[in-house]
C-alpha cells in the first residue's frame, strides 16, 4: 500500500490511507445487496468444497489439465 500511495500521490505522507480506503470499500460492499448476496454464495460454495473431501477431489480432477 505504501508503494501504491507513493506512485499515485508522490512522496506525500497520507496518514491511514490504506485503512480509509479499506473502510470505503467495505461500506460500499455493504450497501450493494446484490454484491453482498453474491459474496455470501461464493463463501458457501468454497466452504462446501473445503469440508467435503469427495467434492474437493472431484473438483480437482475436473479442473486438471489433461496432458
Amino acid at each position: 500500500m505504501v508503494k501504491a500511495v507513493d506512485i499515485a500521490f508522490g512522496k506525500k505522507h497520507i496518514p491511514c490511507f490504506a485503512h480509509t480506503l479499506n473502510l470505503v470499500v467495505q461500506n460500499s460492499m455493504q450497501q450493494c445487496t446484490e454484491l453482498r448476496n453474491l459474496i455470501n454464495k461464493v463463501k458457501d460454495i468454497v466452504t462446501w468444497f473445503k469440508q467435503s473431501n469427495m467434492a474437493s477431489n472431484k473438483l480437482r480432477k475436473a479442473t486438471q489439465k489433461e496432458t
